[in-house]
């Protein structure tokens, strides 16, 4: 296989990321891998980034894309609408890469076509690497029961530690991220792209840098949890009709996620509201297909039994006993 040698497309979505923007680009133009643009979309920032970007000259650098802002999800898009690359790749304004970050990625998916390439993520910030246990050194095929090892592990998580094929999200292969979630919108994109190939190749490599001082996001209230749950429930659904159980437990753990959001000091939720959105959940086949795992999950008996019992009304109480201790 020939080495591949097509445009590389880097979007870079920046949100009041003026401090951190130039560092995050400069190191993009810095890459071994040069067949590239770089296309940055202004979120609607409060601060200046075309003023971090003064004293950046290269043609490379596409003019900057101003857009109200929306959110990552909408910037990103942006982002795809304007890639002219046979390949995207996706950096966040405050983060940086290595100057091999690209060609490694690019190599990855010449030695592994038809596959997801996947790396490992640094914090340079005092944390730990995020590195994946195993390697696929070669593409591996991955089935109903094995899905689980990509689907943990924040394998599927992030665009920014993965190279896509164009012609996959765009076209009449159309792939956004999902503007109407608020968390899982990354998961969810990358779960459909998988769909789309269901092989993978891991590198231990961690070449891309996250500096970690946006705010977690689950330190705050998140709207359409049902919604955004469903989304996530079809996306799985869209690759494999039955799976393992370690599979099953992952969901398991983000329907809880999603009921215990429900109950977060920012809600402005009512009861009646409340328990719609529970009854959408548990209303979901998958949701009903995970309650096998729950064995699995070490919840405590209450709450364990409520879950079983797919109620919205004893949902709902197990989780005001429980959120008001």
């Amino acid at each position: 296989m020939s080495y591949i040698n097509g445009m590389v497309s880097v979007v870079i979505p920046c949100y009041n990321n003026q401090r951190y923007l130039a560092k995050c680009v400069r190191s993009v133009l810095e890459q071994t891998y040069g067949n590239l643009e770089i296309i940055i979309v202004d979120d609607g920032s409060d601060d200046d980034p075309a003023e971090a970007l003064a004293d950046i000259s290269d043609s490379r650098l596409m003019p900057l894309i101003k857009a109200p802002h929306r959110g990552v999800s909408r910037a990103r898009n942006i982002g795809i609408e304007a890639a002219r690359g046979e390949y995207i790749v996706f950096v966040d304004g405050d983060d940086w890469i290595e100057p091999c970050h690209i060609e490694t990625l690019v190599r990855g998916l010449d030695e592994a076509d038809g596959s997801m390439v996947l790396m490992s993520i640094d914090f340079p910030d005092g944390e730990s690497e995020i590195r994946h246990p195993e390697v696929f050194a070669e593409p591996k095929p991955i089935c109903a029961d094995s899905f689980h090892r990509i689907f943990d592990a924040y394998r599927l998580s992030s665009p920014c530690d993965k190279i896509y094929r164009a012609n996959l999200l765009k076209g009449s292969e159309y792939l956004r991220f999902d503007e109407m979630t608020s968390y899982a919108e990354d998961l969810i994109f990358n779960l459909e792209y998988f769909a789309k190939l269901k092989s993978v190749k891991l590198t231990d490599a961690a070449t891309y840098h996250y500096v970690k001082h946006r705010v977690s996001g689950t330190t705050r209230f998140h709207a359409n949890t049902a919604y955004t749950l469903r989304r996530l429930s079809n996306a799985v659904s869209g690759i494999f009709h039955e799976f393992a159980i370690e599979t099953l437990a992952i969901l398991m753990h983000h329907y809880v996620w999603g009921l215990l959001n429900l109950f977060h000091r920012d809600s402005s939720l009512t009861s009646r509201q409340r328990r719609l959105e529970i009854a959408q959940i548990v209303g979901i086949p998958l949701y009903r297909k995970s309650l096998a795992s729950l064995p699995k999950i070490g919840l405590n008996r209450l709450f364990n039994q409520a879950l079983r019992t797919c109620s919205p009304f004893m949902i709902d109480s197990a989780l005001r006993i429980r959120c008001s201790r």
